[in-house]
């Protein structure tokens, strides 16, 4: 595998983590002035999250990782991926409508049935885990193109 010290494309792109960084630290502070409310805290771990797709999205493009070569997943990609945006959306608001270990009168709680909310949340992770293992037995069944696919030969280490 080549390395990506060659991919000068890339160098600004490196700068987007640590402007984040410089985000959450000024979103974070907001945070804590306005007594942890949870209209800010969801923004806070929203960024981190994506802050941390980001980072390893470069990870893969510096180090110029192998793409798939068999069947195309992309419709399954994209539905993984919208999930996990719902799981993420409906798990801020989970954590901003319901009580929390400490004092459950420290903050404002989001108007919402912390119960129904959470059963809510607790559907879409079971989709995610439905879809994951979906992609997992179609990548694992697809012979398609032998041994060249590089993402089906990384998982190996199941039995085929």
């Amino acid at each position: 595998m080549a390395s990506g010290a060659h991919a000068p494309s890339l160098k600004w792109w490196g700068l987007v983590p640590g402007v984040g960084i410089i985000l959450q630290a000024v979103v974070g502070g907001i945070t804590v002035l306005v007594d942890l409310h949870p209209l800010l805290v969801a923004p806070h771990l929203l960024l981190s999250t994506a802050l941390v797709w980001y980072s390893v999205w470069l990870a893969l493009a510096y180090r110029r990782a192998p793409r798939r070569q068999g069947a195309s997943v992309i419709w399954h990609q994209r539905a993984i991926a919208l999930n996990v945006a719902v799981i993420l959306f409906l798990g801020a608001l989970t954590t901003g409508a319901g009580p929390h270990s400490g004092d459950a009168e420290a903050t404002d709680r989001l108007a919402l049935d912390p119960e129904l909310i959470a059963r809510v949340h607790a559907a879409s992770v079971w989709l995610f885990l439905g879809l994951f293992a979906l992609l997992v037995w179609r990548i694992r069944r697809d012979h398609s193109v032998g041994d060249s696919d590089e993402v089906r030969k990384a998982w190996g280490c199941w039995p085929p």
